[in-house]
């Protein structure tokens, strides 16, 4: 099981369009999907506060994300779905072809990913707090450049360009959305919400 997923992992990173081609003939199912996708957040954010007591922020600094494990998943899982139905509906909207579940898959998998190069990065961070940053910044260019070439081949688009372009724009929405809901329930909880 774990040598099929790192050859596909691998075969994702060098060819991503034939990665992904791979992951939707698997025909994975929702129930499987959405508790991987939980799984994902959870670990990603413990791996993230390992991350910060292995290299913590110099003093003076405030870190980018939250440092309660909690507030980082419910976070990440909000931008995650939110991602997923943007990816489904604005990818049919232009002309897409792919269905709901292959969306949380693209999603998933993407993180997936990203979660293999934490645990890399932090293995560097014990080295070097800077080789690790440095990798941490080169993996956020490559997640950009697998999950559009994922969606290219999900909806069948030619242009990455163009695709970039629609994530780009679809990510403001996600983030827009995602700021009305934690003020909705920053007043609903009696917070200020400027303090969220």
């Amino acid at each position: 099981m774990t040598e099929a997923l790192l050859s596909l992992a691998r075969l994702s990173v060098t060819s991503p369009r034939e990665g992904m081609r791979a992951l939707l003939n698997m025909n994975l199912d929702r129930r499987v999907l959405w508790p991987a996708m939980w799984l994902v957040v959870a670990l990603s954010s413990v791996l993230y506060n390992v991350a910060m007591y292995v290299a913590p922020p110099s003093a003076g600094t405030t870190p980018l994300l939250p440092t309660s494990p909690f507030l980082l998943a419910a976070l990440t899982g909000g931008v995650l779905v939110l991602s997923v139905f943007a990816l489904h509906y604005l990818g049919r909207m232009f002309g897409g072809v792919g269905g709901f579940s292959g969306s949380l898959l693209a999603v998933v998998w993407t993180q997936v990913l990203m979660l293999m190069a934490q645990v890399v990065q932090i293995g560097l961070l014990f080295l070097s707090p800077g080789l690790g940053n440095l990798f941490g910044l080169g993996v956020g260019v490559m997640a950009i450049w697998l999950f559009v070439n994922f969606v290219a081949e999900l909806h069948a688009f030619r242009s990455l360009g163009l695709v970039f372009a629609g994530i780009v724009g679809a990510s403001i929405g996600v983030v827009f959305g995602l700021s009305i809901l934690l003020a909705i329930v920053a007043v609903i909880l009696g917070i200020d919400p400027q303090n969220v």
